[in-house]
């Protein structure tokens, strides 16, 4: 399939979900066409957002501060965020050894974060990428400075998680490539366990964790920054509702546990 049909298709499929325009009002319903989310998870796993799809089908609103399109190397027009956590959400094509780099500068303010995302296969051939990261950042006017070789789609999110959804411990997700996982409650911190299943993997295997409610710019720890093929456990330091930032290249599994 041609890439750009992909990403249409993609795009498209998204569209059907639901829609938010550059002011941050959201018409989602967060199911697929036939009413079904595409989240089918028990109550001790945690969600997976990995793509746009899963990002827009939340069972709850994912709060979509601005969706951002383009194509190669392009500055976005200005957006509003909030005070606390923040999600990247993207697709993009990459290849020839190029990926997806993506800088996050405040513009009423000094608060530049620098990398928010970073996506690059190192190969010659050429695909479509899809992941997610997190942020905190503070309230205030930003915009994105992408690199990219290819055409490319970015939504920016601050979603609240309502206490129904928030995972009580221990709770597991497994994955492939970079992807965004929670909600769970932690204690005065938890202990990940963690797994990377693809040892000839090219990529390092880092997992961050973030509290969703923290007033601290830089309250997250690294519970992981292995190399692949990684099996091992360790503390982070959270309490409260926390999201986890899987950021790899392969399949992996995560448990978490107070």
């Amino acid at each position: 399939m041609d890439r750009r049909q992909y990403l249409v298709l993609v795009g498209g499929m998204a569209a059907a979900s639901g829609t938010v325009s550059a002011d941050g009002n959201n018409s989602s319903n967060w199911s697929d066409e036939e009413g079904e989310s595409v989240h089918d998870i028990d109550d001790d796993e945690l969600y997976n957002i990995s793509n746009l799809d899963e990002l827009v089908a939340l069972p709850f609103d994912p709060n979509i501060a601005v969706e951002l399109t383009g194509e190669g190397s392009r500055v976005t027009d200005e957006f509003e965020l909030e005070h606390g956590l923040t999600m990247f959400v993207y697709e993009s094509e990459v290849g020839n050894y190029e990926g997806l780099e993506v800088d996050l500068e405040q513009t009423d303010g000094d608060y530049n974060v620098g990398w928010v995302i970073f996506d690059i296969l190192f190969s010659e051939d050429t695909e479509v990428v899809t992941g997610g990261s997190l942020e905190t950042v503070e309230r205030g006017t930003y915009l994105l400075d992408v690199n990219s070789p290819g055409e490319w789609a970015i939504y920016v999110a601050q979603p609240q998680s309502p206490e129904e959804e928030v995972r009580s411990l221990p709770a597991s997700v497994e994955g492939e490539h970079s992807a965004i996982v929670g909600p769970f409650e932690a204690d005065d911190g938890i202990t990940v366990v963690g797994e990377h299943r693809d040892p000839d993997s090219d990529s390092t295997f880092t997992v961050l964790v973030f509290q969703e409610d923290s007033s601290d710019l830089f309250n997250m720890d690294s519970a992981f920054m292995e190399e692949a093929g990684f099996e091992g456990e360790a503390r982070a330091d959270v309490d409260g509702v926390s999201w986890a930032y899987v950021q790899t290249r392969g399949e992996w599994s995560l448990e978490f546990e107070n």
